[in-house]
């Protein structure tokens, strides 16, 4: 055999066993996958990180042919021989070399998004966090966040001071306080409690389309006391931003009832990305705030920070008096007591003065039991039998411009409330916040005006259906005005007036719930023109 037949047979076989050698990998930085959404913690000021994907790098299909070096020591040939005896090789022809690239490249593949879950794939992850929320009154939804802390909508807490927790595994937790709540956002903090259940981070789903799938778990219409959550499932239908409240809101076509204020709105990733609260229009569409929104609100609440700028709101339902003396100092002028009475017990009420007052009874939802106004002056009195184990609240108003002395009896004790919104001064250009703080409540500010100043005066609010009215002491009917749904808001219900000064003097600003409903946050706002 010749010399260049056997250098050619002796090649090809080095080039078959290279052609079988495998190219190691470089190995992966981490294991996870990525989110498909930031994922936002509750307690943690700042988003949890993103795991990050690391790309695996292909070699090229085929091997490189290097001319043999000084330094690269040949390849090994392989370990079968051929048949025939080959003829001695000259001593000065080297064997040839065949070495790998040693950093192969190619395009990296794209990590796939994780894809949809099912309906029963979102409840099963998410369901045991979301808590069932039981007062005397009424109940609502609630879910748990990271040490033991539930956040729940504050109307289906107020007006108490503590609550029961249930959760779907049967685990029960009474007289929760009520930590801290935020009556312009309409939620509030609980806890916190002793579990090892799994807790739920919030997220942000404000980068979700239009269209996107969506799930509200809670518990509407529960009367159990041990009660399973629900799932309702729907689409994001579209986004209501309440700017000056800095709250994004989710409308939803899933159907949200009585009771499931407080539950969660949940991705088809099993993201928790809103807490439900309000439905929308008469078929009962949730309006849903954003969990990106709430986050810094929910992380000062569990911090004990005055969120809502209302300062403490706390009603107290116990000790009291049978018989009070107290001023109201113009029509706009209102002080109410809480009663707090066995089912049952008849309330015997009246007031007295040489003003004509007026005495009402609400119930928690804003009901009225009883009302009085039989004349303009001398006594008001009146009685109602208590239905229900909840507080009532006694509203004692007047109609007179000046101020008036009263004196109110009642055959139990009745605690008086104490408002902080009244005779507050407003400023041009600056907002003010208040709140309804009980059924009936009429809360009055005073703006001083310069005369023939024009101002825009609004009431925002997601919570109450905002009445305002301008007036001022001695005025005659042209002079005074009101508005109820001018300014227009996320259901259409906030009040605006532009009002030009007729003299210069103070104004009566007067705040009211149009449906006597409470609690309520709200944001007062005054604009020059």
């Amino acid at each position: 055999m010749s010399i260049r037949i056997l250098i050619a047979l002796i090649s090809s076989l080095l080039l078959a066993a290279v052609a079988c050698v495998g190219t190691t990998r470089p190995e992966s930085a981490t294991d996870g996958q990525p989110t498909a959404t930031q994922t936002l913690a509750p307690i943690a000021a700042s988003p949890s990180p993103t795991l990050i994907a690391t790309q695996t790098v292909e070699p090229t299909a085929t091997q490189t042919v290097v001319p043999p070096t000084a330094t690269v020591p040949p390849t090994p040939s392989p370990t079968s021989s051929p048949t025939a005896t080959p003829s001695p090789l000259p001593t000065n022809t080297p064997e040839p070399t065949f070495t790998p690239t040693s950093e192969p490249t190619s395009t990296p593949e794209p990590t796939p998004t994780p894809g949809p879950l099912s309906a029963a794939q979102v409840f099963e992850q998410v369901s045991p966090s979301v808590a069932f929320i039981q007062t005397s009154s009424a109940s609502g939804s609630g879910v748990l966040l990271s040490d033991g802390y539930v956040i729940t909508n504050a109307h289906v807490v107020w007006p108490y001071n503590s609550a029961r927790i249930v959760f779907s595994d049967g685990s029960e937790f009474l007289n929760i306080p009520v930590l801290n709540q935020d009556l312009i956002a309409d939620i509030a903090v609980l806890g916190p409690i002793d579990t090892d259940l799994n807790h739920i981070d919030l997220s942000n789903g404000e980068n979700l389309i239009i269209g996107s799938d969506t799930y509200l778990i809670g518990y509407p219409g529960e009367v159990e006391e041990f009660p399973k959550p629900t799932v309702t499932r729907g689409l994001i239908s579209r986004l209501r931003e309440w700017d000056t409240g800095q709250i994004t809101y989710f409308q939803t076509d899933a159907t949200i009832a009585g009771g499931q204020s407080g539950g969660v709105l949940v991705s088809d990733k099993a993201e928790v990305i809103g807490i439900s609260g309000f439905s929308f229009t008469e078929a009962g569409f949730g309006l849903v705030a954003s969990s990106a929104d709430l986050l810094p609100r929910v992380n000062a609440l569990i911090n004990e920070e005055n969120v809502d700028n209302l300062g403490e709101r706390t009603i107290l339902m116990s000790g009291g008096a049978r018989r009070t003396d107290l001023t109201l100092e113009n029509f706009g002028d209102t002080k109410a007591f809480v009663i707090m009475e066995p089912v049952g017990t008849e309330i015997e009420l009246s007031v007295s003065s040489d003003n004509d007052a007026a005495l009402t009874l609400y119930d928690s939802f804003g009901t009225e039991i009883l009302k009085v106004d039989d004349g303009f002056d001398g006594m008001e009195s009146g009685a109602a039998i208590i239905d229900y184990a909840e507080p009532y609240f006694l509203v004692i108003k007047q109609f007179n411009e000046a101020v008036g002395q009263f004196r109110v009896h009642s055959n139990r004790n009745i605690v008086q409330l104490e408002d902080l919104d009244d005779s507050q001064r407003l400023n041009i250009g600056q907002i003010t916040y208040g709140n309804i703080d009980y059924p009936g409540d009429i809360d009055y500010f005073i703006l001083k005006l310069e005369g023939r100043d024009t101002v825009d005066i609004k009431v925002e609010s997601a919570m109450v259906d905002s009445y305002i009215t301008v007036d001022f002491e001695g005025a005659v009917e042209h002079e005074y005005t009101s508005d109820d749904d001018s300014g227009g808001g996320l259901f259409g219900l906030n009040a605006l007036i532009t009002f030009t000064a007729p003299r210069t003097k103070d104004y009566f600003v007067v705040v009211q719930d149009a449906n006597s409903r409470a609690p309520g946050g709200y944001i007062v706002s005054v604009t020059p023109r």
